[in-house]
């Protein structure tokens, strides 16, 4: 029994889920965090520094702005549970259509 409590105090221990991201936070929006590491790929290299600037500007600003319009929309719905049961399939066919 020791054994096998020691055995999952390491595997819990080593895990990386368990600890905290040590990396600059950039941007944050409620609990979603961009990362430096994020960045990655945005900024094509020779990019001068202003233009950069705005790069990542842009980057963040879309991003945030994909997040919070989902959680606006579901806080600002009537009550009710949300149902998608038959959306994706109707969105999917739908897609077939167009193309």
């Amino acid at each position: 029994m020791k054994k096998i409590l020691i055995l999952t105090l390491v595997i819990l221990s080593s895990c990386t889920w368990f600890k905290k991201k040590t990396e600059r936070v950039v941007a944050r929006v409620q609990d979603d965090y961009l990362y430096e590491s994020d960045l990655t790929g945005v900024i094509p290299r020779g990019t001068i520094p202003k233009d950069s600037t705005i790069l990542v500007r842009n980057y963040i600003e879309n991003g945030t702005r994909k997040n919070r319009a989902p959680r606006r929309a579901e806080n600002n719905r009537p009550g009710g549970k949300m149902v998608f049961s038959k959306q994706p399939e109707n969105y999917r066919t739908s897609l077939f259509i167009f193309q």
